[in-house]
């Protein structure tokens, strides 16, 4: 009875074990830019009063994922809550579009930027007419 690893089968796993840290290095130091450029935000009551008026933005206006253009184009809004004006430009990150037979729904993310500040929301994407794209 055989017992242990030959020399062949250490060099290959060594070598798939290579391969896929050498490829996680991009995405993981992607991932630490991102996650550092999200806590960089200059005003934290200015960011917070940025995430309550897209919410208040998103009450008023329930439809908002059906005017998204495709990405990467995005759709300047303006608004008012509570006495103050906001600007911000809005552009579909990702689409998640379920299919009939699915037990999903249509949703996408949507981020809303004004300069420094920033909100991503999950929003439910209208229902397409037949044979309609995404």
């Amino acid at each position: 009875m055989r017992r242990g690893l030959t020399l062949i089968e250490v060099v290959a796993a060594t070598a798939l074990l290579t391969l896929i840290v050498a490829a996680s290095v991009p995405i993981l130091g992607a991932a630490r830019r991102d996650l550092a450029a999200s806590r960089a935000v200059p005003d934290g009551a200015a960011a917070e009063s940025f995430e309550d008026a897209v919410d208040d933005l998103l009450l008023q206006q329930r439809g908002l994922a059906a005017e998204l253009p495709e990405p990467p184009a995005g759709l300047e809004l303006r608004w008012t809550t509570n006495g103050q004006e906001f600007a911000a430009t809005a552009t579909v990150l990702t689409a998640a579009r379920a299919d009939d037979d699915e037990r999903r729904s249509s949703h996408c993310w949507v981020r809303f930027r004004a300069g420094e500040a920033e909100a991503v929301r999950w929003l439910p994407l209208p229902d397409l007419p037949e044979g309609g794209r995404p």
